[in-house]
């Protein structure tokens, strides 16, 4: 989290602390880790049969990655904010981010590995027209960004250091990359989802007009 330095201690970092640019960091990243599994679950309902496997593999990683990072980021707003804020710091340290030996840290790590797992999966589930190809190679180049990140960052000890900015490169590309991802999705499957609505009024036409069939008119009981 950008803005408390370098790591000097869990009573140097709460004296330091701040709650509100932590909570406009930490909410915005639990609202996204609420809504990206439904976007998932959204692309899925409208993907072809035959590249379904790819995108309910990806929900399958979506739905880990939210579970993982909705109970990290409610820890985080909740329990360490508080904590904090009371300046009840004992054992804290291995609950904030910032901290190099942070519990949360590394499971923010592994969610969003899961998430970058998701993207690749996701990409493949796209097929057909120059959006759909664009779509598909955007989340390819997201997720491996943000795997990327997560090896280097996470193995940062015994790296060579030069493999920062391989880390740090990841990062960016997943910053820039996610929201061109998401919005060419949402244009790529605009046509199927009204074809599916379509479909779907077609197959409830003939339905409507059984029923009407099948009602016994009162001339018909007499």
């Amino acid at each position: 989290m950008a803005g408390l330095g370098e790591w000097q201690g869990i009573d140097s970092y709460a004296a330091r602390f701040d709650p509100l640019p932590f909570l406009a960091w930490v909410v915005p990243c639990l609202l996204l880790a609420v809504t990206f599994p439904m976007f998932l679950a959204a692309v899925h309902a409208t993907t072809p049969p035959s590249r379904q496997i790819w995108s309910l593999t990806s929900l399958v990683f979506g739905a880990m990655y939210g579970a993982v990072l909705v109970t990290n980021y409610w820890l985080l707003a909740s329990v360490v904010r508080s904590a904090l804020v009371a300046g009840e710091t004992e054992g804290l340290q291995w609950l904030v981010i910032g901290s190099p030996h942070t519990i949360t840290g590394a499971l923010e790590g592994v969610g969003y590995a899961f998430m970058g797992i998701s993207a690749l999966f996701v990409g493949f589930a796209f097929s057909g027209g120059r959006v759909a190809s664009w779509t598909r190679w955007m989340f390819v180049a997201n997720g491996v960004g943000g795997l990327a990140g997560f090896v280097v960052f996470g193995l940062s000890e015994i790296l060579p250091a030069p493999f920062v900015i391989i880390g740090w490169a990841g990062l960016a590309v997943w910053n820039l990359t996610f929201p061109v991802a998401t919005v060419l999705a949402a244009l790529a499957q605009r046509p199927r989802t009204r074809s599916i609505g379509a479909a779907g009024g077609e197959r409830a036409e003939p339905s409507r007009a059984a029923l009407a069939g099948s009602t016994p008119r009162i001339a018909d009981l007499g």
